[in-house]
């Protein structure tokens, strides 16, 4: 997994990249990148169309966290 935080005019946003995977979201810009990845997931995770999308946001914060 390939994540990079972006910073532009707009706001902050994260550009998720996997093998089968692409997913660029706007984060929350008072929130610590990986609790902004967690609360999107969580959001996502109450539309059932885009649970994969909020499991992949989930294992993007977990591995936000460990750099």
């Amino acid at each position: 997994m390939n994540i990079r935080i972006q910073h532009t005019e707009l706001g902050r946003y994260a550009h998720i990249e996997t093998a089968s995977n692409t997913l660029d979201v706007l984060l929350d810009d008072y929130l610590p990148t990986a609790a902004s990845l967690r609360r999107l997931a969580n959001a996502m995770r109450q539309d059932a169309t885009t649970v994969a999308r909020a499991l992949l946001l989930d294992m993007a914060a977990d591995q936000y966290d460990a750099y």
